[in-house]
């Protein structure tokens, strides 16, 4: 194994990590001990993986112990990892996935030819029909890091891209899964050995910093989202569904943002000139109250609309100085939406997570998407958002819900095109109320065959009694 010193590391990037995001979420917020937040690696999922990958569980049933381990996962793997790996591990016999795993975790030969080893075999057998099957080295890297975090790191593509361009100059191309998951290990072995006084002890501590770092994007020097194509995980089979989608909606995208164009330019418009520095403050309550008229959240709900700006609920410096630290505050954008929705002395009365999402969505366009429960239903049904995401804290969730659209942006820039001169994620926005409104259904296959996107149950429950006997069904009162 390489020596961990033998990586060269830029300090001074590593430095303003530190200070700027790492630092206080391990320290001041203390992140790692609430499982709700960045605790749930080390209290929920490698107590509960990690066991099953020792060597007397994993001899006694292969099978069962890593399909438990993958499926003990909650948001390390995308839902299409685990669904391709448990479909393919119902192939193979159960002595075959003994050998290949236990070569994986315990093996003599190096990382990555192990690693290179695991994934050959993964893609071995082929689809059966229509049930694609898979393993990635995403879910090699997660099995190793979760038997032993202390050795290998969990090599998640966007983040590993991110942290070794900006603190090596380079990554590892995707098209060599063993070294990029060796080159991992040794960049998060190098950063573990000098922790900056962080209270970290294994390699998925350092994982947590950088992803932290990554989705916050608000370190100079460090790449943000992850979405470049040498860094993107495997195509999952949801790629086909939103195509079809978009081209759909391409059929109707003029018809369908003629009547919206306009009522989307003046929300954007208004919160960009609300949030200019000289204007924020000099803003009076009238100036706050417009916003009101501006929020699509607000509009069909007049109650809410009248609590949170029918009349002042605090003094008007409280409106400045929370919308300037939201706008233009020194902690990462995550911290800042965290705090405006939880901290007594930033909270606005009225102001939820819904409008909070959609206010900064409009702030933030460029890079940012409007995070609400319709946009969260329609990234689901897409297959690109899961229950596991909903139930992260709202600046979390904010940032991870703008890097799940990413992908859909490029595809709809791809498939139809600019239609305004909008930030192109506000188009997407009534691209996923299109969705949410339709359903999507009946829209045309490439032979012109009319598809429907079922969900079968929640959380795809009945997917397997549904492909066993060979039927879907509706819940349809």
């Amino acid at each position: 194994m390489p020596d961990p010193l033998s990586v060269s590391i830029d300090e001074a990037v590593l430095a303003r990590a530190v200070e700027l995001v790492i630092g206080p979420a391990f320290l001041s917020e203390r992140q790692l001990d609430d499982p709700k937040r960045e605790g749930y690696h080390h209290k929920k999922v490698i107590p509960a993986a990690g066991p099953l990958l020792q060597r007397d569980r994993l001899a006694a049933d292969p099978v069962g112990a890593v399909v438990g381990a993958v499926k003990a996962s909650v948001n390390l793997l995308s839902s299409f990892e685990t669904m391709l790996a448990v479909t393919l591990l119902e192939v193979p016999e159960p002595a075959d996935v003994l050998a290949r795993t236990d070569n994986l975790l315990y093996g003599d030969g190096p990382l990555a030819e192990r690693v290179d080893a695991f994934v050959a075999w993964g893609a071995s057998f082929p689809a059966d029909g229509e049930r694609n099957r898979s393993i990635n080295a995403t879910v090699a890297s997660y099995l190793l890091a979760v038997s032993d975090p202390v050795r290998y790191a969990f090599c998640k593509p966007t983040v590993y891209a991110a942290a070794a361009k900006a603190l090596t100059g380079a990554a590892v191309a995707a098209s060599e899964p063993g070294r990029r998951v060796a080159h991992c290990t040794d960049l998060y072995r190098a950063l573990l050995r000098d922790a900056h006084g962080l209270p970290v002890s294994d390699l998925m501590h350092v994982h947590i910093a950088c992803y932290l770092v990554q989705s916050g994007k608000g370190v100079l020097g460090w790449p943000g989202g992850g979405t470049s194509p040498e860094s993107a995980p495997v195509t999952d089979p949801s790629d086909n569904i939103l195509d079809r989608h978009l081209r759909a909606f391409a059929a109707v995208a003029d018809e369908w943002l003629t009547d919206e164009t306009a009522a989307i330019a003046a929300r954007y418009r208004f919160f960009q000139a609300f949030f200019e520095p000289e204007r924020l403050a000099r803003a009076e309550w009238p100036d706050v109250q417009a916003m009101g008229g501006h929020l699509h959240s607000m509009g069909a709900n007049a109650l809410a609309r009248a609590n949170a700006f029918g009349r002042p609920n605090h003094e008007i410096e409280r409106y400045r100085r929370s919308f300037e630290y939201l706008a233009r505050g020194a902690d990462p954008l995550a911290v800042r939406l965290g705090r405006l929705n939880d901290d007594p002395d930033l909270k606005l009365f009225g102001l939820g997570p819904s409008v909070l999402g959609e206010i900064a969505g409009q702030l933030f366009a460029d890079d940012h998407s409007l995070l609400n429960g319709r946009s969260e239903a329609a990234m689901a049904r897409l297959g690109r958002w899961s229950p596991d995401d909903e139930r992260k804290a709202l600046g979390a969730r904010f940032e991870a819900f703008s890097v799940a659209v990413a992908p859909v942006a490029e595809a709809y820039a791809r498939i139809v095109g600019r239609r305004t001169d909008l930030p192109v994620r506000l188009e997407v926005d009534h691209f996923l109320y299109w969705f949410d409104e339709t359903g999507g259904n009946a829209s045309p296959s490439p032979d012109g065959t009319a598809v429907w996107l079922i969900a079968p149950g929640a959380d795809a429950a009945l997917w397997e009694a549904s492909y066993s006997e060979g039927r879907i069904t509706i819940g349809w009162d």
